[in-house]
């Protein structure tokens, strides 16, 4: 269970979530997140929120960043991932791997934005190089493209490297979810320097890093589904079938019921997950509770929840894409698979 801090600490992002966000879901849709949101979320700490404050983080566990991404996501998904992107997919590793105190400070005060472009969630491999100090290539599937810092993974012959850069061209396109968010192609062509290279080792540490944040992907998963089944309920009070509301019927009221069940059990699991395997295993459950309560949810609305301007269908894309951007099923259940019932399992 949440701690009397967390829960002050979550009750003061959810008083900005209602101010800043709950009214303005669309235009962040729509307009994408703008500059004066970003700085007021990085007043709050958060793009340097789980770094130590004599770093000049805001030294917050990570326990309790989850419980905040949980919360930012239930008005705005696309805030959350934008906040998880600059904390913990940028900053924290700018601080586990490289001294780039000047660059990790602008990221966290919102001066400059930061993006981790990488293949390793994906079914295809993009097509990034390094060969001696050259890096090239392309990447057709990047969060943000357009950011001022772009820490790239780029392949080599046996090994696989980190490099902090900034695209030489990049393209934009719409997104399925997350609109909130650019996303696109960046193309990279440049002679770097030594020290532009953070990592020497990176397929291996970003695939632990994401191993041990899969609670923070949880969060968003939960938060979207929270925000899906509460509306759900909401309507199913105002909307009437055969003269009567939609909650009186049993199997709408048993599914809304047993959804809202589901979530409030993966949110306690949230706040006790302390291993990978828990948290591989919380990740892939609160990904397919979200994209579940999504459904119903449309559902319940029907034909009306498939128009933008009442945000029940935001739940589905930002769930799908969520989805897409933090998991590979089939490559972390075979993980789980060796570890809890054999090393040969999995093998055929």
């Amino acid at each position: 269970m949440a701690s009397e801090e967390q829960k002050l600490l979550v009750s003061m992002i959810e008083q900005f979530a209602k101010t800043e966000l709950e009214n303005a879901t669309q235009k962040i849709e729509k307009e994408r997140i703008s500059k004066d949101l970003r700085k007021k979320l990085a007043e709050l700490g958060l793009f340097s929120a789980t770094l130590p404050q004599s770093e000049g983080g805001s030294g917050i566990d990570k326990k309790s960043f989850s419980l905040i991404l949980m919360t930012l996501a239930k008005y705005s998904a696309s805030v959350a991932y934008f906040t998880y992107l600059q904390n913990t997919l940028v900053n924290e590793l700018l601080y586990k791997l490289s001294n780039k105190k000047e660059v990790i400070a602008k990221i966290g005060s919102g001066e400059l934005t930061g993006t981790l472009v990488h293949d390793l969630n994906l079914n295809f491999q993009h097509e990034i190089f390094i060969k001696g100090l050259e890096l090239y290539g392309t990447s057709n599937f990047v969060t943000l493209p357009d950011a001022d810092v772009h820490l790239v993974m780029a392949r080599s012959e046996g090994s696989s490297y980190l490099v902090i850069t900034k695209p030489t061209s990049t393209a934009l396109r719409k997104p399925l979810g997350f609109r909130g968010i650019s996303f696109g192609t960046s193309i990279y062509k440049e002679k770097i320097e030594n020290e532009q290279i953070i990592s020497k080792e990176a397929e291996n540490i970003l695939q632990n890093h994401f191993l041990e944040t899969g609670d923070q992907i949880a969060a968003i998963a939960l938060g979207i589904s929270e925000a899906a089944i509460e509306k759900a309920i909401e309507y199913s009070k105002e909307r009437k079938a055969f003269e009567s509301y939609l909650y009186e019927f049993q199997p709408i009221s048993a599914v809304l019921s047993d959804m809202k069940g589901r979530i409030e059990d993966m949110k306690k699991a949230l706040t006790l997950a302390e291993s990978i395997q828990d948290k591989m295993f919380l990740k892939l459950n609160s990904l397919e509770i979200a994209r579940l309560a999504s459904r119903v949810a449309l559902q319940i609305y029907g034909g009306y929840g498939y128009l933008e301007d009442l945000g029940v269908e935001r739940y589905y894309r930002d769930s799908m894409h969520l989805t897409m951007l933090a998991s590979n099923y089939i490559k972390e259940i075979k993980i789980l698979s060796k570890e809890i019932i054999s090393p040969e399992a999995f093998k055929i």
